[in-house]
């Protein structure tokens, strides 16, 4: 059985290292702010090799997986067909790399992680560098960098996760001293907030600084936070963003809390002003009140309430495996749990990366 394993592990590593380069590089190309023309026809091209990559999960996907994934598919093609919303595609793709990257080791799955996200980086620095349309941006406070992003948090989003990815890599994978570790987590994560400090994006430059932080003292204590904690602290995030929305005409510290995080409650209450309340059985097309960064106001609205209650139990199960996990992932957790209070990125497979770490299936070959 162990030897079937590794076969399995062995022919998938090149398949999964290519489907996980294409994601990371059809998310920087639609991050870019360059010729509009080339990055619909390149995405098209790289959505239909993710489509190879759907397939082949698949079929190598166990009996209860296909089950899930036709229901995936069925949810998604109700919501196309009903309400016209393409949104909740990304369940297709969520499980797709669950399924491709349970075929593989801990240390190749971290590898596949960065080596992927470097590679696209590569492919997509000639346009970033050569192509951009811009490499600042002006709002009413101040000029800020994007160097060639479609806006400063765009640019701090590539580069948190540039830093959680090594970090992760350094602190599990690589063999070295903890003062070399330390100096690396250091330099590298100073680097960073250096550059997110010329964005200007608050948001990053704060998790960047706390991802430092928290590693360093991982460095000389090994801690991690308790599984309940942490699904606390994410049902604390979604309760506040849903009393804010709700609140924000008649409460003045939800009025104050919009001013602060940049108009992004206003545009959560002016979705739910619009369309009312979310849908139980499907989700809603919310283009046309975008952007919508809480990430829960985002979960309702896309996937509709049985689907979000859905995965917030997902949720529950996959933080609960954090207990009998590396002490670094649970870091990793709280760092993107915290994304979530301004960023709807949480449910994005190899943006929050962490999920990929967590689903393992050693029962499979048995």
């Amino acid at each position: 059985m162990i030897i079937e394993n590794n076969k399995v592990s062995s022919h998938s590593y090149l398949w999964v290292l290519f489907q996980s380069f294409i994601f990371y590089y059809k998310f920087m190309l639609q991050s870019w702010d360059g010729d509009e023309q080339i990055v619909n026809v390149i995405s098209i091209i790289l959505t239909l090799l993710l489509l190879c990559g759907t397939i082949s999960a698949f079929i190598i996907s166990n009996i209860k997986e296909k089950c899930i994934f036709l229901i995936i598919f069925i949810f998604v093609a109700l919501n196309i067909i009903i309400a016209d919303n393409k949104s909740v595609f990304w369940m297709v793709t969520a499980f797709t790399f669950l399924i491709l990257f349970s075929t593989l080791t801990i240390k190749n799955r971290i590898r596949i992680l960065v080596f992927s996200f470097i590679i696209a980086w590569c492919f997509f620095l000639p346009l970033q560098i050569f192509f951009s349309n811009s490499y600042t941006y002006i709002d009413d406070r101040y000029l800020r960098y994007t160097f060639g992003f479609l806006n400063p948090n765009g640019l701090g989003m590539f580069l948190l996760l540039l830093q959680t990815l090594l970090y992760y890599w350094i602190w599990t994978s690589i063999k070295a001293t903890i003062i070399v570790k330390q100096m690396i987590t250091i330099i590298l994560g100073g680097s960073i907030i250096c550059i997110i400090f010329l964005s200007e994006s608050r948001t990053y430059i704060l998790l960047s600084f706390l991802l430092l932080i928290l590693t360093v003292i991982y460095g000389f204590k090994k801690f991690k936070f308790s599984s309940r904690l942490l699904f606390i602290y994410l049902l604390f995030v979604m309760l506040l963003q849903w009393l804010s929305v709700k609140g924000f005409e008649n409460y003045l510290i939800f009025q104050d809390m919009n001013a602060y995080m940049s108009g992004r409650v206003w545009f959560s209450y002016n979705l739910l002003s619009q369309m009312g309340e979310p849908k139980f059985f499907i989700g809603s097309d919310i283009s046309l009140y975008q952007p919508i960064d809480f990430f829960f106001i985002s979960l309702l609205y896309n996937n509709g309430i049985l689907a979000s209650l859905i995965l917030l139990y997902c949720n529950y199960i996959f933080l609960k495996k954090l207990d009998n996990s590396t002490k670094y992932e649970s870091i990793l957790a709280f760092i993107f749990i915290t994304v979530s209070f301004t960023e709807a990125v949480y449910n994005i497979p190899l943006l929050n990366f962490f999920f990929l770490l967590l689903y393992k299936k050693e029962l499979r070959f048995s």
